[in-house]
């Protein structure tokens, strides 16, 4: 292999790392949130009150 051979090579790994990469990242962003920053509900708490303790 030439140098020509492994800048392309190297070129063709680059793209598809930065290819893969922005297609986790944009499969992550159309998930949805992860509830766990919420307080946890108790069904003796009314519905007006619902959001009191939000800090």
């Amino acid at each position: 292999m030439n140098d020509l051979d492994l800048i392309v090579a190297g070129a063709m790994v680059t793209l598809l790392t930065f290819a893969g990469a922005y297609v986790a990242i944009r499969h992550r962003a159309n998930e949805s949130p992860v509830d766990s920053y919420e307080p946890p509900r108790s069904p003796s708490r009314s519905s007006s009150n619902q959001n009191a303790d939000v800090r």
